[in-house]
């Protein structure tokens, strides 16, 4: 094997390290972002009069996207209609969004929204 063989094979693997070098660390840091979004976003809730309303409130110091997920029950007694909701919101650094989770749909009959959950990442 000539000398210019060994040299470019030896450039060509320094490459391919430095390459998976950058590309495992942007991997490592998106996933770091992504938990580190919500360490620092908050959630809170009041309940309403036909419904709740979740606030969330961005501490981050980027804009991040949230979703909001609950099931509304409908119903004084068994069986119950559950209805699937969800919501999505973009908030910008030290902004908040307010998502309003509606019983509306139970009418009168009364309603409970439980099974709630929510996520965040940049």
């Amino acid at each position: 094997m000539s000398k210019l063989n060994v040299r470019s094979t030896r450039v060509f693997s320094a490459a391919m390290c430095a390459f998976g070098l950058i590309v495992g660390s942007a991997i490592a840091a998106a996933a770091s972002e992504a938990q580190n979004a919500s360490e620092c976003m908050a959630f809170e809730q009041d309940t309403l009069e036909h419904g709740v309303e979740y606030r969330l409130i961005n501490h981050c110091e980027r804009r991040v996207t949230c979703n909001v997920r609950w099931t509304l029950y409908c119903g004084d007694r068994p069986p119950l209609r559950q209805i699937n909701n969800s919501s999505n919101a973009t908030i910008t650094p030290s902004d908040e969004r307010r998502i309003v989770a509606s019983a509306a749909a139970c009418a009168d009959n009364g309603w409970e929204i439980s099974r709630v959950s929510w996520s965040c990442a940049p």
